[in-house]
């Protein structure tokens, strides 16, 4: 690979809402970038819901104050949503970019994203089992693109978790986001089958400064970010832009209840994917009709879905 200017890096830890099953695992997370030396990697900053106070207690204050000694920002939120978390992260971090543009209005049109030195923008979800010896594999991953996305032609970049065939996560793409997606914006569908991307929701995600600045002056969607982030990048012709790279067999926690939270996820994505339909199109005279009849398909397709799974993630469950 080339080398290419970057200025800076920023990593964003989004710390867990609800207890982790160990503490060891954020506390590998933070050790790992404690440990990195790599000049253009600012030192990273935490997020944390105020309402994690309720657990953080024992081992888990221990690695804040770890934290705290290694000088890195604790922003502590109110945030309903992780999307939301991700919003006011990426604004905060934004502002720290040296190179960020003020007030400029970017186009439909590629060539209106700057290419000189640019920023890169990580975030990285600490949900996940960084202690064990794929954690720590997929960390050293996450750290390799730091070199892909100081390349000019990469805008956005998605790490993909090798997921088993009825694991929760899996289930959810296969018979929610995938369906859905083919049905609001079928070009789109084909466009990220054919770029290999199997986790449009993947929580680990990087941009590039200048992807930001125009990002983060547009409407952020309340779910499902990621998803989201891609269709504008294909409307903008710019599906070359994306690099998608695999993070291994990475696990996490599983929800407590499969299919309550699969049905949330689902009936979000179904939300936020008509809204961005209305949002890309104009719904006067024939659009509006359009609109209508996918939204008559899309309640029976989601009704379907979750008609269908009942009984699938008892079997699974059990």
């Amino acid at each position: 690979m080339k080398n290419y200017r970057m200025q800076c890096i920023f990593p964003i830890i989004i710390w867990p809402f609800c207890e982790p099953s160990s503490t060891d695992n954020c506390n590998a997370l933070v050790e790992y970038f404690a440990s990195m030396k790599d000049n253009r990697v600012a030192l990273p900053s935490i997020v944390i819901n105020h309402q994690s106070r309720k657990w953080l207690r024992g081992n888990h204050l221990k690695i804040l104050n770890r934290v705290e000694q290694l000088r890195w920002e604790i922003d502590w939120i109110w945030s309903v949503d992780t999307c939301q978390t991700w919003l006011q992260a990426l604004a905060k971090s934004h502002q720290a970019c040296p190179r960020r543009s003020h007030g400029t209005a970017f186009s439909n049109q590629a060539e209106h994203i700057q290419h000189d030195a640019d920023c890169a923008h990580i975030i990285i979800p600490a949900d996940f089992h960084y202690a064990e010896t794929e954690g720590q594999l997929a960390l050293t991953k996450i750290q390799s693109q730091f070199d892909m996305m100081a390349d000019p032609m990469y805008k956005m970049s998605i790490g993909q978790i090798h997921t088993q065939e009825h694991s929760f996560k899996q289930m959810v793409d296969d018979c929610g986001t995938w369906p859905l997606v083919e049905l609001w914006f079928p070009t789109h569908y084909t466009i990220l089958r054919r770029k290999q991307i199997e986790k449009p929701r993947s929580e680990f995600l990087a941009l590039a400064g200048t992807l930001l600045d125009m990002l983060i002056m547009e409407r952020w969607f309340p779910y499902t970010q990621t998803l989201i982030i891609l269709l504008k990048l294909i409307d903008r012709k710019l599906d070359n832009a994306i690099c998608v790279y695999q993070l291994g067999s990475l696990q996490e926690d599983p929800p407590t209840n499969h299919w309550n939270e699969y049905v949330t996820q689902v009936e979000r994505i179904e939300r936020v994917l008509k809204l961005y339909w209305r949002d890309s199109h104009d719904l006067s005279g024939e659009r509006k009709k359009e609109y209508l009849s996918l939204t008559i398909k899309s309640h029976d397709l989601t009704e379907s879905l979750i008609d269908a799974s009942r009984n699938l993630f008892v079997s699974i469950h059990r």
